[in-house]
């Protein structure tokens, strides 16, 4: 029909004709911390999905740094959940969750130390607290972290490991593992 996204309807009923059994998710980035994103993909989908392109839900790619604040994400997820007042089994799920040691850009090597990994653990207790929150209220369907463990980590460099998974290069269990599964066990 015109529109600069026809790519995404055609790969969209492509895979629905192939498999229409199969659940069709549409992952992005940056979503929940870009608000204008956030509509922009709420507009694209609202779109699709009302000229019966078969989308089941999106996914968002959640690579944040040990500083990031949850409490912003909100809202553009929020947005995203409108979807659901088109199709009320629209799934919002996190695909690729991570929680990297350094800010983007940032240059040089860290030490692993004991408040690094308090910082990643709050980190990922804040992004749990708000995932459970969504939860409840039906918004949020499921958490996928990326990688298996920090030692496979596609975020490492050469001799500078990211630290970004809550299963250490061993796969021993983290702290922040662990407070999530108190969390979860809590709340």
């Amino acid at each position: 029909d015109g529109d600069d996204y026809d790519f995404l309807e055609e790969a969209f009923r492509t895979a629905h004709e192939a498999d229409p059994d199969a659940r069709l998710i549409l992952n992005d980035y940056g979503l929940e911390w870009n608000k204008t994103r956030a509509i922009s993909a709420y507009m694209i989908i609202k779109d699709m999905m009302e000229e019966g392109v078969p989308i089941d839900g999106i996914g968002l790619q959640m690579h944040h740094v040990y500083s990031t604040n949850a409490e912003g994400f909100r809202e553009s997820i929020e947005v995203l959940a409108k979807l659901k007042e088109i199709n009320p089994d629209f799934t919002i799920e996190i695909t690729e969750l991570d929680v990297n040691m350094y800010d983007w850009g940032e240059e040089g090597v860290k030490e692993y130390t004991d408040e690094m990994k308090a910082m990643q653990c709050a980190a990922y207790v804040s992004l749990f607290n708000l995932f459970i929150d969504l939860a409840e209220e039906g918004l949020l369907d499921s958490v996928v972290f990326w990688g298996i463990n920090d030692a496979n980590s596609w975020l490492n460099g050469e001799d500078r490991p990211a630290y970004p998974s809550v299963f250490g290069p061993e796969f021993e269990l983290k702290d922040s593992f662990i407070e999530i599964v108190k969390l979860a066990r809590e709340r």
